[in-house]
């Protein structure tokens, strides 16, 4: 799937990071930068629980490059959808 940037959804990519990590300081400095992978990570292990793998099958899965090839192919544009479709679907109520 080809993806569609405009100018206001740019490749943020190198921009963002987390609050107070001296000596780097992100561009765009971002409370709850860690806590999406938290999130991912504990449903991908909640799932191959399901799946019936034990604990340290789970921690080797999400050790090894099975991650990083998950978000080389499709995994990657799923969570940015996801994004945008909370974005959509909350970001009119976020107020500043």
């Amino acid at each position: 799937m080809n993806r569609i940037r405009t100018r206001a959804s740019e490749d943020i990519t190198g921009k963002i990071g987390p609050l107070y990590t001296a000596p780097y300081e992100a561009e765009w400095p971002m409370y709850s930068f860690n806590r999406p992978s938290y999130a991912f990570y504990q449903g991908i292990a909640e799932g191959l629980a399901q799946l019936g793998r034990k604990e340290p099958e789970i921690r080797d899965i999400l050790q090894s490059k099975h991650m990083r090839w998950l978000f080389d192919g499709l995994a990657s544009e799923s969570v940015e959808t996801l994004g945008i479709t909370i974005a959509l679907k909350h970001g009119k109520d976020w107020k500043l």
